[in-house]
């Protein structure tokens, strides 16, 4: 399930399209037809044409820009990825505002990966958490510094305890 959020402010949790239905908020939506062709639908919903082009995508951001007859909106999407960091306390939009990570779930520390002062690119490991008999990598959310590590191997963790600061 995603989200989307619709220029800032309305958010919606869309299921992905299966045939010509797109759940919205736990509700179908229909389609009637459906055309794509390059940057541009066209679909037919509840004996209505919408025509739909495609303006501007930036896949790292995940964010659109649409237009929907003639009216313009801005999307944001979050995966379940997305979702996950959310949850975890790491998901900010604005990524220099990320100070903490905290552990996602309760489970046993296998390895840290990262030392103090350390310079992180997004999506570079940080922590192996073992939870449930199964290894999770957590990785960076973004470009970042290490500040402050508050783990070590073989610490037992409990849901939300703070592992690393940055800076």
């Amino acid at each position: 399930m995603n989200k989307i959020k619709v220029n800032g402010s309305l958010e919606y949790l869309v299921d992905e399209l299966k045939g010509t239905i797109l759940k919205i908020d736990g509700e179908d939506l229909v389609f009637d037809e459906l055309f794509f062709s390059g940057d541009t639908a066209t679909f037919i919903c509840k004996h209505k044409v919408y025509n739909l082009q495609l303006l501007d995508f930036k896949q790292e951001e995940k964010t659109f820009v649409v237009k929907v007859n003639q009216n313009v909106y801005s999307l944001s999407l979050q995966d379940k990825y997305d979702q996950l960091l959310e949850k975890m306390g790491v998901a900010i939009a604005d990524t220099n505002a990320i100070k903490i990570l905290k552990a996602p779930m309760p489970g046993l520390v296998l390895d840290v990966l990262v030392r103090e002062g350390q310079l992180l690119a997004k999506g570079d490991n940080l922590v192996v958490l073992e939870a449930m008999k199964m290894e999770n990598i957590i990785k960076s959310p973004a470009d970042l510094q290490v500040k402050r590590i508050h783990i070590a191997k073989g610490d037992k963790l409990e849901k939300n305890t703070l592992m690393i600061e940055f800076v």
